[in-house]
């Protein structure tokens, strides 16, 4: 019998996991507070976008109905008044004591969120307001508010751009396979 003069090694140790080298952040991208404007679409591009309808301007919705509220524009004072005194979404967390301190560490909401405060403005917003059913003072908050210029200008360009399409450069078609009818190109 012929021996082998090869002598077991033991087991060599296995590789040491690689480091995986950190990314540096550019200098753009570092600081103490986020950016909440980056890659933010400004209203007015987006009032450029094709498919875009825009709301009626404010002095010239009337209301005679509750539909007719829908036609009010978020930054209108008829429809601040119009959510006055009702339960809506931005007012639920509140209501159901989501930032009570108690919930709040069970749900691992942020501690900034975290205050009784909250429920206690939302119970005085539901009792401020009765629910509007006077559609003349909804009409005069509409009409009193003066148009913004940016505003007046897109109603003088209005007519033409609702009779032909709208070609911009910053909403291109997107390719056939996007999900997205055009995409956006500061």
């Amino acid at each position: 019998q012929l021996r082998s003069r090869r002598r077991s090694r033991p087991p060599s140790p296995p590789p040491a996991p690689r480091r995986v080298p950190k990314r540096s952040v550019p200098p753009k991208h570092r600081g103490t507070s986020p950016n909440v404007l980056y890659r933010s679409v400004p209203h007015a591009h987006l009032r450029r976008h094709p498919l875009y309808t825009p709301l009626p301007l404010p002095h010239t919705v009337a209301i005679t109905s509750a539909a007719d509220v829908a036609l009010l524009r978020q930054q209108t004072r008829g429809w601040g008044r119009c959510h006055d005194g009702r339960l809506t979404t931005s007012r639920m967390a509140a209501v159901l004591g989501i930032y009570e301190p108690a919930a709040a560490a069970t749900l691992g909401v942020p501690r900034g969120l975290v205050s009784h405060h909250r429920a206690l403005a939302a119970f005085a917003h539901l009792r401020a307001g009765g629910l509007l059913e006077d559609w003349e003072e909804l009409n005069a908050l509409c009409v009193s508010e003066p148009p913004e210029e940016e505003e007046l200008e897109l109603e003088r360009h209005m007519p033409q751009a609702q009779q032909q399409p709208r070609h911009d450069a910053l909403w291109r078609p997107s390719p056939q396979p996007s999900p997205f009818s055009h995409s956006y190109h500061p």
